[in-house]
């Protein structure tokens, strides 16, 4: 039950994160796009993409047991 719910909110997340962009564009500010606003925010702050890939490495590697 509770990892239908994480995939619930996971594909949320991904359908909010989908319509700001798609709002953003389309009112004719790509600057305020995710990931535009991610990458202007790496560069002040370096931290943030070396947090990132340690999140994702995470997430996306191998996970074998026994």
């Amino acid at each position: 039950m509770l990892d239908t719910i994480a995939k619930l909110i996971i594909i949320a997340i991904i359908v909010v994160i989908t319509m700001w962009d798609v709002a953003v564009v389309l009112m004719g500010r790509p600057d305020t796009t995710i990931s535009a606003v991610i990458l202007k925010l790496s560069k002040e702050h370096p931290m943030i993409p070396f947090t990132l890939g340690v999140l994702i490495g995470h997430l996306f590697w191998p996970n074998f047991r026994g």
